[in-house]
């Protein structure tokens, strides 16, 4: 520390920080202000949030006990006869399931994988997965024998239907 500087030097130091401290105290004051509407303004909002959720929830519980919600059932298995006698790729077991679907049933390749995992799993070398599935139902789509519903990306799959 240099014990040479004058009274003038640090008295004026002193005054810019006195200064600095100032400007940051009343900035803050500021801004303990604006916080605090905010938070208030969004504890608001929550209030009214919880309460239309917990409304929407009772009214949700209480619709599903008079209507029991039970999902579509697949198609049984009968309903797809593959021969035992000779192999079957991926796209053409895939193209049979799908035509065993709804006209306007909807459908990714993921949801199709799990499908055919489930109904016919000694009918494939191993697993499918979705990967190999899209791959097979862009095919069939390029094919004609499908429709794009959605188009798929990096993030989100594509969704497919059956041609009408």
């Amino acid at each position: 520390m240099d014990t040479n500087v004058s009274i003038a030097q640090v008295l004026s130091e002193m005054e810019t920080q006195i200064g600095h401290h100032e400007g940051q105290e009343a900035f803050h004051a500021q801004q303990e202000v604006f916080h605090r509407d905010q938070r208030a303004l969004h504890a608001e909002t929550l209030a009214k949030v919880r309460e239309r959720y917990e409304a929407f929830r009772s009214a949700a519980t209480a619709a599903g006990e008079v209507v029991q919600l039970r999902p579509p059932a697949a198609p049984p298995a009968a309903e797809l006869v593959l021969p035992d006698d000779r192999p079957i790729t991926l796209t053409k077991l895939a193209a049979r399931l799908i035509a065993s679907k709804g006209q306007d049933e909807t459908f990714t390749p993921t949801g199709v994988a799990r499908e055919l995992n489930q109904r016919f799993p000694a009918k494939m070398r191993r697993p499918a997965d979705g990967r190999a599935l899209s791959v097979c139902l862009r095919r069939l789509l390029g094919q004609g024998r499908l429709r794009l519903v959605k188009k798929g990306g990096a993030v989100h799959e594509a969704v497919y239907g059956r041609r009408k």
